[in-house]
């Protein structure tokens, strides 16, 4: 943090002073304004901020038209929203501001200054991802371009198909990777089902380094029942449960020293999230039955191709764990959008799979047809394509594609049946459960990421005059005190038991849960904020 230029924007007079002090203390370059207005006069570059923390509520101009400004401003500043009122809607906004993080008063020391460090790094990392690909533009002079510093060669790795082309959108990948690679941040990879996000995530953890010292290792969270997922993800010790007959490490015990890679992150549960994240924060946790604090370093790598932002507006998702896994995000193009890159990846397969046959490469026709194809299963797909046809020979492989469709009528019709009979399952037990869905995922023995793909696939819509029962609370903006913890579970547990009975969720007992905003924490009214106290020494 050392010489780092930090911009503070609070109304409130003691919180601009204990930050100052603290920021200054840690060998930052400390800016504070009372309001927007002056935060802009103090944000004009040459003197633009690596990080700004800014309140959401001041009086005038509200904290996110603040950060709106200051991005006009100064583009490259880290955001991070510091605020004691809290709700779902502000930090759905502040992910669409892409703000990097959005944290509660109060909030830990160790904390805040963990994450304006990692927020000074991302800033360092897109600042040197502009300085390469200025680097890399087309020059009219013929002298060979000046290697950039600090960026490590990209490993060739036999199956990186995902990675062949020599399209905009794919050269701006591997430079994110090569960028990130090199650091401990926590990246987040988003794209179709396809696109090559394990492949993504092996190169990351090849060029960080950490390939010499751990092991790389894939948890996929939708294959694995809810119920054994803990286990796998933690480990378990010798009868902590019915089957446990020995002690077993979990797959972060395994990545220690590595890299763990949890493959579609949406479908992780919602109490695992919340362990997830005491993982992400602290580095450490304990076996299932187990009372050892065990300490890992692993590389986290998470990948998803769900809309995290639409789960988080339904409480699906934690919000605060969506900002500790979107330290760095990777968004990878779909194949259809880089239809210059088909031709090479043809070539690619072939020669990947050239054992296997001895086809040619297609015909002018035949590839114009595969370039314009739409490619619903992306590089997979093309991968499948190609092995087909160099075990066939046959251009007739290709027949389904010039008409824009990968399938034969007669499997577009099979497919419309299979599409009609699970669009009438889904709608039966909606309909059933008054569109409670998580009790629908319940009772159809998927995940809930899983029924909500198939509810955006199929365009499904509620069009019964049944309204759903209250959602759940969403969690992630519960203060981290123990007697929290026990009273938010308790609620939550309450809740999921009057949702099944399709009944309005009750208020809570004296002693409970206090009162909140709508969808935040129940009924609606003001938090007792004497409940969630603060000791001095660590926090303000």
């Amino acid at each position: 943090m050392d010489s780092s230029r930090i911009l503070v924007v609070d109304d409130d007079p003691v919180v601009r002073e204990t930050l100052t002090d603290l920021l200054t203390s840690l060998g930052a370059r400390v800016m504070a304004a009372a309001d927007g207005a002056e935060a802009f006069r103090l944000a004009v570059p040459p003197q633009e901020p690596d990080v700004a923390i800014v309140d959401l509520h001041m009086p005038g101009m509200p904290g996110l038209e603040v950060i709106r400004r200051l991005k006009e401003i100064s583009p490259e500043t880290e955001m991070i929203i510091l605020t004691g009122e809290p709700s779902v809607e502000t930090s759905l906004e502040a992910i669409y501001e892409n703000v990097f993080d959005y944290l509660v008063k109060p909030v830990n020391i160790a904390t805040l200054k963990g994450r304006i460090t990692r927020a000074i790094e991302r800033r360092r990392l897109v600042q040197r991802n502009r300085e390469l690909s200025r680097r890399l533009e087309p020059r009219p002079s013929t002298a060979p371009l000046a290697r950039p510093p600090a960026v490590r060669p990209m490993p060739h790795h036999g199956h990186d198909g995902a990675f062949v082309g020599r399209s905009a959108l794919i050269q701006q990948v591997r430079r994110a990777i090569a960028q990130v690679a090199h650091s401990d941040m926590t990246v987040l990879l988003r794209g179709e089902s396809g696109t090559g996000k394990d492949v993504i995530a092996r190169m990351i953890h090849e060029m960080s380094g950490r390939h010499a010292t751990g092991e790389f290792i894939k948890i996929n969270c939708p294959a694995i029942p809810e119920t054994l997922l803990e286990s796998e993800l933690f480990g378990h010790e010798a009868g902590s449960f019915t089957g446990a007959d020995r002690r077993k490490p979990g797959r972060f015990e395994l990545a220690d020293k590595g890299t763990i890679f949890l493959d579609e992150i949406a479908d992780l549960p919602l109490l695992l999230q919340s362990k997830l994240l005491q993982v992400i924060e602290h580095k450490q946790f304990s076996r299932i039955g187990g009372r050892e604090t065990i300490r890992v370093d692993a590389r986290i790598i998470a990948a998803t191709n769900a809309p995290l932002e639409g789960m988080i507006a339904e409480g699906a998702f934690r919000t605060d764990l969506f900002y500790r896994l979107n330290e760095y995000s990777i968004s990878i193009p779909p194949l259809r959008q880089r239809a210059e890159d088909v031709p090479v990846l043809f070539e690619h397969f072939l020669r990947k799979h050239g054992a296997e046959g001895h086809a040619a490469m297609p015909t002018p026709e035949a590839m114009a047809a595969l370039m314009a194809y739409h490619w619903p299963g992306n590089v997979r797909e093309l991968e499948a394509l190609v092995r087909r046809y160099n075990l066939t020979g046959n251009e007739a492989v290709f027949s389904g594609l010039v008409r824009g469709n990968s399938e034969t009528s007669a499997t577009l019709s099979i497919d419309d049946e299979l599409r009609e009979s699970e669009t009438r399952t889904l709608l039966s037990v909606l309909n059933k459960v008054r569109w409670n869905r998580r009790e629908a995922a319940r009772i159809l023995g998927i995940s809930y990421g899983s029924l909500r793909r198939r509810i955006d696939k199929y365009g499904l819509k509620n069009t019964t005059n049944l309204e759903s029962p209250p959602a759940v609370m969403d969690p992630a903006f519960r203060p981290a005190a123990p007697s929290a913890r026990r009273r938010a579970t308790a609620w939550r547990e309450a809740s999921d038991a009057a949702r099944r009975e399709a009944a309005p969720m009750p208020r809570p007992k004296e002693g409970g849960l206090p009162d909140g905003p709508p969808g935040l924490c129940g009924p609606g009214g003001p938090i007792d904020s004497s409940l969630f106290p603060a000791p001095p020494e660590a926090r303000f």
